[in-house]
């Protein structure tokens, strides 16, 4: 088990660009069986033996189809200790703009309208009518130098946003998410295009921003951005009481928190409404469905955390915000040494 963990979390991303161990050990595993098999003098091909051979022979061929098939149609794809990436080209929308989509596993991370008219839209998750977007053209210093900070990089979209006066800092994890948020092969190029001034920083997320604190760095973001809890395996660690007392502590003090929360298998509202009644803040929750005909948009849920109430009375996002309703509110508050995720399910 030990082995087979390490070879899986070590060696496999370096073997691999998928996730392939699986077809590959029962390939190997039958393969094994064929050659240890015990030989007979047996005529009848339906002895054991023969079973074992034939089997061996079919598990191999449809694991090289699945591997062959994995990675078949995709422009990019790499493999490393954080999962796999890749960029697939996908007609969007019902005229069928061509577009550069980024998935990561089995979610999608953002795309990127390849028409030069189109080019620098904001898409998916971070459209202009979703919350990030209206929490961003809404602020007060909207396009006069308003600071943004971003965990989770993604495409790098939201920098779609950015005016000349406007500073972002991501925080990304994974390198291969930068090189290509950075134009690696082309395919993205939000950050390029971007008039802003635009910083990457590659670590966790949290760990860099209580490294900058400790350092005497204080951001005073205007707008902090949590888009890291879409996947199937959220980072605990980013959604802790402790792990918000760092993001208030590098938010403006009318700075505005927005915390992307599209999930298919986990309602994650409990757990921002407990640290909202914790810290004693605001909390809104924007939920936004694809609109016909704006192949930019997708269905996404944010949830808005904000000491300054003014912020969330602007029309601009009070007309889009939903009712506290609808999630339960009985589970305790998560804690660096708590978290419990049953509670989420859907």
């Amino acid at each position: 088990g030990a082995l087979g963990g390490l070879f899986v979390n070590l060696a496999a991303p370096l073997l691999f660009k998928g996730y392939w161990e699986l077809y590959v050990g029962l390939a190997f595993v039958w393969i094994l069986l064929a050659l240890t098999w015990p030989r007979t003098n047996a005529p009848s091909r339906f002895k054991p033996g023969f079973f074992v051979v034939t089997m061996a022979e079919v598990v191999v061929i449809v694991s090289v189809y699945l591997i062959i098939t994995s990675t078949s149609g995709n422009l990019f794809v790499k493999r490393n200790f954080y999962g796999v990436v890749t960029i697939r080209q996908n007609e969007v929308g019902t005229a069928q703009h061509p577009a550069n989509v980024l998935v990561h596993g089995t979610t999608i991370h953002g795309f990127q309208f390849i028409e030069p008219s189109l080019r620098s839209t904001p898409t998916s998750y971070y459209s202009k009518n979703s919350g990030v977007g209206l929490a961003i053209l809404s602020h007060p210093r909207y396009g006069s130098g308003m600071r943004v900070g971003v965990l989770g990089l993604g495409a790098g979209t939201l920098a779609a946003y950015g005016q000349s006066s406007d500073y972002y800092r991501f925080y990304e994890i994974n390198p291969v998410m930068i090189d290509l948020a950075n134009g690696l092969n082309g395919y993205f190029s939000y950050i390029e295009d971007s008039p802003a001034h635009n910083t990457l920083v590659l670590g966790d997320a949290r760990l860099s921003l209580e490294n900058e604190l400790d350092s005497g760095i204080q951001h005073n973001f205007d707008l902090l951005v949590l888009d890291t809890f879409s996947s199937d395996s959220i980072p605990v660690h980013l959604v802790t009481r402790e792990a918000f007392e760092v993001y208030l502590q590098t938010l403006a003090p009318d700075g505005l928190i927005a915390a992307h929360i599209s999930n298919n298998r986990l309602d994650l509202r409990p757990v921002f409404w407990q640290l909202a009644q914790f810290y004693n803040i605001e909390m809104a929750v924007i939920q936004t469905a694809a609109e016909d005909g704006d192949p930019s948009t997708s269905q996404s849920v944010w949830v808005l955390l904000t000491r300054d109430a003014e912020l969330l009375q602007n029309p601009a996002l009070a007309n889009q915000i939903d009712g506290l309703t609808g999630f339960r509110r009985d589970i305790r508050l998560w804690t660096d040494d708590y978290s419990n995720l049953i509670q989420l399910l859907r």
